[in-house]
């Protein structure tokens, strides 16, 4: 099944022989942004995704955003050796692209219990979003992790986890203007927000929110509903836990304050955000991450709380399923949204709210064109 850039959806119908399945360890690049602040889909690697996810439904769609060279990739590949070491079942793609090949990992604790999930204090992430210490930003445009991650839920029912990665925020290399739509676009797609923000809640960090709270009131203003479902302030390097308590309390008490302070010289963009963040969001959260040691160690206290915040985002009683105005979306849904909104930022201009309505309800009708179009191949 192959989607093509355009107005219309074609299918191929050819037998694939596959050849010895190898495990892919580069994430996906979904949609790259050029120099001049346009995004451009890669429609094979929407192909991609599409052979992983095409017989899936429920989808938990992870996403972190934020400034650029503030650890975000770092944080995810932590996500990833929570889902792996609880046992989640995953499917996964060959480094070409060709292959589809699903990993039965044996559970290691059928009630997702496991205290030693991360192993030993001296053992090094293997493998995940590329991350290195420096100036430059490396993450470029939107990045889905090849591994999707098959969690059983207590109800009897599962739900597949999605973790997406983000170009960095405030590089000096792209425009204001490319930074509202990553994080739009991020926002978007996701079903849990991760804002990752460095010492404090900063108000160039909620600047870049207005504009996807200004779609979200439309949205809510027209269906009635929540536009998006969960949003974590993540606060990294927090040096006053004097005031704030490391973790999940502390973090939603500074995150509580910040949004409900309001002084008069504050910026309106940053003043709506604040005030308009409970209709956009279903569930807001804050946590707050100590300083790690030298070379990014993940031991003491970094070690605690990066554990904690990972359980609290990937634990499936924690798990937040992707809905669109209300309604469970599959992850057909989350392609068809991924190449709509990517056809309505390639002008180079934000979109119109009428049209973000509209882009809803195709990425829905493509959703259908791929479940029946799947019974005949």
């Amino acid at each position: 099944m192959v989607f093509q850039a355009g107005s219309s959806m074609n299918i191929d119908y050819a037998q694939r022989e596959f050849s010895t399945p190898l495990r892919c360890k580069e994430a996906i690049c979904i949609a790259s942004v050029t120099k001049d602040g346009k995004f451009l889909l890669n429609m094979n690697n929407v192909n991609l995704l599409l052979n992983i996810l095409a017989d899936k439904k429920d989808v938990a769609i992870i996403s972190m955003a934020g400034a650029f060279r503030t650890g975000k990739s770092f944080m995810l590949n932590i996500f990833l050796q929570y889902l792996r070491g609880e046992g989640a079942h995953s499917s996964v793609t060959s480094q070409w692209g060709s292959v589809i090949e699903t990993v039965r990992e044996e559970l290691v604790s059928p009630a997702w219990q496991n205290e030693n999930w991360f192993g030993p204090e001296d053992k090094k992430l293997q493998d995940g979003f590329h991350w290195e210490r420096g100036m430059m930003g490396l993450t470029k445009g939107i990045n889905v992790w090849p591994e999707i991650f098959d969690v059983p839920l207590e109800n009897g029912k599962g739900i597949s986890v999605m973790i997406v990665d983000t170009q960095g925020l405030h590089d000096e290399q792209c425009t204001e203007d490319t930074d509202h739509k990553i994080m739009m676009l991020s926002t978007l797609l996701s079903s849990h927000q991760i804002l990752n923000c460095s010492n404090k809640i900063e108000q160039r960090d909620l600047e870049f929110l207005h504009t996807s709270v200004e779609y979200a009131k439309a949205i809510a203003q027209k269906k009635g509903e929540h536009p998006f479902q969960a949003i974590t302030f993540l606060v990294r390097d927090w040096n006053y836990n004097h005031e704030f308590e490391f973790g999940e309390k502390g973090g939603y008490e500074f995150a509580d304050r910040s949004l409900k302070k309001l002084p008069a010289n504050l910026p309106e963009p940053v003043k709506e955000v604040k005030q308009s963040i409970a209709i956009t969001f279903e569930n807001v959260y804050g946590f707050l991450m100590p300083l790690p040691k030298k070379e990014v160690q993940i031991r003491g206290k970094f070690r605690k709380y990066a554990c904690q915040l990972t359980e609290k985002i990937l634990h499936p009683k924690n798990l937040i399923a992707k809905k669109m105005c209300g309604k469970l979306m599959s992850t057909n849904s989350f392609l068809g949204l991924v190449v709509e909104t990517s056809k309505l930022f390639e002008s180079g201009n934000l979109p119109p709210v009428e049209k973000m309505i509209k882009c809803y309800g195709k990425a829905d009708n493509i959703a259908v064109l791929i479940q029946a179009v799947s019974m005949y191949t």
